[in-house]
C-alpha cells in the first residue's frame, strides 16, 4: 500500500518533467526566422520550410511551407505581413477594418470567430474565417492574428484547405504564433 501511495504522489511529478522535456524536445527542434530591419523574429518547426523573400505589394514579408507536403491544389502556408498604418488606429478600428475587408474581398467568406487574443506579448486580435480558393477550386480555412506596433500591424496568417486546417494547427499555435516577437 506504501508504494501505491508513494507512485501517486510521484506521478504527477513525472508528467510534469516529461511535459517539460516535451517543450525541450519541441525547441530543439525549430529553426529561427529574423528579418532584422523589421525587427521581426520567430521560431518554427524544422519540418517547415522558408519559402521565398515575400511579396513587396502585399506586405509579405516571409512565407512558410510544410516540408513534402503531398496535397494537391492549395499547399498549407503561414505568412507574415507588416502593413504600415497610415494614420493613428485603435486595435478595434483595425480589427473592424479587416474582417470588412476579408468579407468583401474573399468569395464565400465566412467569419467562425474573432476575438482578443495575444501576439508579440501584446493584446491582439485573432480571426478565423473560411472563403473559396477560386484558382484551385477548393475551400480554405484561415486564421489570421495582429497586432499594432510601432504604427504598424504585424498579421500572422496560416491557411490550409479546410479539410486539412487542424493537421498543422498546433505547431502553427504552439511554436510559430507562440514565439512571434517584433522588437
Amino acid at each position: 500500500m506504501g508504494s501505491f501511495l508513494a507512485a501517486v504522489v510521484v506521478i504527477p511529478e513525472f508528467r510534469q518533467f516529461f511535459r517539460m522535456d516535451e517543450r525541450l524536445a519541441q525547441v530543439a527542434d525549430t529553426l529561427v526566422y529574423e528579418n532584422e530591419g523589421l525587427g521581426i523574429q520567430m521560431n518554427y518547426p524544422k519540418t517547415w520550410e522558408q519559402k521565398g523573400t515575400g511579396d513587396p505589394l502585399s506586405g509579405t514579408v516571409a512565407r512558410f511551407v510544410p516540408k513534402g507536403n503531398n496535397s494537391t491544389g492549395f499547399k498549407p502556408e503561414l505568412t507574415i505581413s507588416v502593413e504600415p498604418l497610415t494614420e493613428s488606429m485603435s486595435l478595434a478600428d483595425y480589427t473592424t477594418a479587416s474582417v470588412a475587408e476579408i468579407i468583401e474581398f474573399l468569395p464565400e467568406a465566412k467569419i467562425f470567430s474573432s476575438e482578443s487574443a495575444r501576439l508579440a506579448g501584446d493584446k491582439a486580435h485573432r480571426v478565423i474565417y473560411t472563403g473559396k480558393d477560386e484558382e484551385n477550386n477548393v475551400r480554405l480555412k484561415s486564421m489570421q492574428v495582429w497586432v499594432l506596433k510601432k504604427n504598424q500591424a504585424y498579421i500572422v496568417t496560416y491557411t490550409a484547405q479546410e479539410g486539412e486546417y487542424r493537421d498543422r494547427l498546433k505547431p502553427v499555435e504552439e511554436v510559430m504564433i507562440k514565439s512571434f516577437k517584433v522588437r
